[in-house]
């Protein structure tokens, strides 16, 4: 079913204060949105344990930080690499580049150094600015490009935005698909960054001027957007986690009333909270919007009894982060499995074989230096995502799985491995799975399940003998599906799987 904007947006608005859905407003670029900040003044806006800066404060720095870009010598439209922790200079310098004209080139924290002089030729990197932990490494790694301490960047007079922005002013380069296969460079816009920063505001209940603990890297679109734009446009304060391992220190000191979180993660603070008490660990806690991957609607749940609710959603790099999100993952049983309704202004469809398209402002111009990945992912105006999906007779939108995951088994069937294991992540005492074939005794291909127990659920229901606990389970689940569907190969893993940087499950 398809829905009008005047559907999307009454969903995405019935939940909030009317006085807040007064406040959004519709921005084209970095200059407004630093413009639409400037109200909030001296409210604390990031905070970090190297101190705090408001609003005001922020501005004054970022303006600074464009006299730096001037100083040096850097042109409008020249790519700037950013590689640093999740801290403020982060914010502050993406905020700077972004509103100078330049392109940020945003460098995942992980990326080894004997890749980074392949990554700046490729991205046309010409300025590289970095802090005193990655320094040695970038400059014994890349050549012919300038590169610059953190440090350096208030240093100068304040320097004005560019006044020649518009919505398809290219922004920033962030990457995607680094895990199995090369990174490749989504070229984000302006118009891309401002149309993903709104719809992060759509929430349920309050929304402005709320408390953030940002876990997420900055070089993560759900981490720079949701936990990082979203709350600036709101008048919130982002604390930042410089190291994940002193998350429970954080918590005491931010006191978060909103969270966003890999769902790896929100277990792993629930299970916290049940062991340190949910009063004393995250007292103010209301809203963790959740994504990055799969997203079960048991943790919904888990939380929903700390009177704390958890939204999952759908998004991609290349739809500057969430394209629909699941307010009624509690208040509508039968679309728990959903990914919700698509935000206002968004086009979503599926072609004939299933693959979930995208259209809209929130959707990259393309791939940058990457002509052939191009041409096969953006056709007749639509994003071909890859990934496969439904829609129901309500306009729900579903994942399915992905197109390049698919088994095919001997008979032509085909098996996209998520929904099956999105069926025995349901199993109380499965913390995760993964399905995947392989070739049995008589050379058929076939469907194996590999299990990671939950042990504190496998001790608390007394389970003596997990792997026929689960081959039982399995067997429920394999009553009630297609023959071809059979999961005939039971693994207990005694140790996590192989993760991706937001967590998810490496199928290589």
């Amino acid at each position: 079913m398809k829905l009008s904007d005047e559907v999307k947006r009454e969903y995405w608005t019935k939940l909030m204060l009317p006085e807040e859905v007064e406040l959004m407003k519709e921005l084209s670029t970095f200059k407004d949105f630093l413009d639409y900040i400037s109200v909030y003044k001296d409210r604390p806006a990031i905070q970090s344990v190297m101190g705090l800066k408001t609003y005001d404060e922020l501005l004054d720095e970022v303006a600074r930080t464009r006299g730096f870009l001037n100083t040096i010598g850097v042109k409008k439209g020249d790519h700037v690499a950013i590689h640093m922790l999740n801290e403020y200079d982060f914010m502050r310098l993406f905020l700077a580049i972004a509103s100078y004209g330049a392109v940020a080139v945003l460098v995942p924290m992980q990326t080894p150094g004997d890749r980074l002089g392949g990554l700046c030729k490729k991205m046309d990197v010409k300025f590289y600015i970095t802090n005193e932990m990655f320094y040695e490494t970038v400059a014994s790694n890349v050549s012919g490009v300038r590169v610059f301490k953190k440090e350096l960047g208030t240093m100068q007079e304040p320097y004005n935005a560019a006044d020649d922005l518009n919505k398809d002013t290219l922004a920033a380069i962030m990457f995607t698909g680094g895990t199995t296969k090369a990174p490749k460079g989504v070229q984000l816009t302006h118009g891309n960054y401002m149309r993903g920063t709104l719809n992060g505001t759509y929430s349920d209940g309050e929304s402005y001027y709320q408390r953030y603990l940002n876990l997420m890297p900055f070089t993560h679109v759900f981490g720079l957007i949701r936990s990082g734009l979203t709350p600036l446009y709101t008048g919130s304060l982002l604390y930042c986690c410089l190291n994940p391992k002193d998350m429970v220190s954080d918590l005491q000191v931010a006191k978060p009333t909103y969270m966003i979180l890999v769902p790896a993660l929100a277990e792993m603070l629930h299970g916290l909270a049940k062991m340190i008490g949910k009063e004393k660990l995250i007292p103010n806690l209301r809203v963790i919007i959740a994504g990055g991957a799969p997203v079960h609607p048991r943790l919904s749940k888990k939380y929903n009894e700390f009177q704390v609710s958890l939204f999952g959603g759908y998004g991609l790099t290349e739809s500057s982060n969430l394209v629909s999100g699941n307010l009624s993952v509690l208040r509508i049983p039968e679309k728990e499995f959903s990914v919700g309704i698509p935000y206002p202004k968004q086009q979503v469809k599926l072609d004939e074989n299933g693959v979930i398209l995208l259209r809209g402002d929130h959707i990259t111009p393309g791939y940058y230096n990457d002509p052939e990945i191009n041409s096969a992912s953006f056709k007749d105006g639509w994003f071909y995502t890859g990934d496969l999906g439904k829609i129901d007779e309500d306009g729900y939108l579903y994942i399915v799985g992905r197109a390049d995951n698919l088994i095919v088994l001997q008979s032509g069937e085909k098996v996209a491995p998520e929904e099956l294991e999105a069926e025995v992540n349901s199993i109380p005492f499965v913390k995760d799975c993964l399905v995947r074939s392989y070739k049995n005794e008589v050379g058929s291909i076939s469907l194996e399940v590999e299990i990671l127990p939950n042990d504190p659920v496998v001790k608390a229901m007394g389970i003596e003998d997990v792997y026929q606990a689960a081959k039982a389970e399995i067997d429920k689940i394999n009553a009630t599906n297609e023959s071809y569907l059979g999961i005939s190969k039971v693994t207990i893993r005694t140790e996590d799987f192989k993760r991706s940087p937001a967590m998810k499950i490496l199928r290589g």
